[in-house]
């Protein structure tokens, strides 16, 4: 898990591939992205998303308390999958 302090200016990356063996990275027609707080805040970053390339996305995200965020990325249309993943704010030391 990744850790991060307060007032951080953060990325967070998506990749969407299909099931194949191996994946190929594909581009769905829809992708939302929304981050949690640990006040239970949700915010949505979906009109912030930035296609890096074929498959892989980025959103930034702007910590603001301390404690464990969540984050999902959610893809319908033409490719139907999605993804969760968390990390940790802590209080800057200095």
């Amino acid at each position: 898990m990744n850790s991060y302090t307060t007032n951080t200016l953060i990325q967070l990356n998506f990749g969407v591939a299909t099931n194949a063996v191996p994946p190929v990275p594909v581009d769905p027609s829809v992708i939302s992205a929304k981050v949690e707080a640990p006040d239970g805040t949700v915010t949505d970053l979906s009109s912030q998303i930035v296609r890096d390339d074929v498959g892989q996305y980025h959103v930034t995200f702007l910590t603001t308390e301390t404690g464990l965020y969540q984050y999902e990325c959610i893809c319908t249309g033409n490719v139907q999958v999605a993804g969760k993943n968390q990390f940790l704010v802590t209080e800057a030391t200095f």
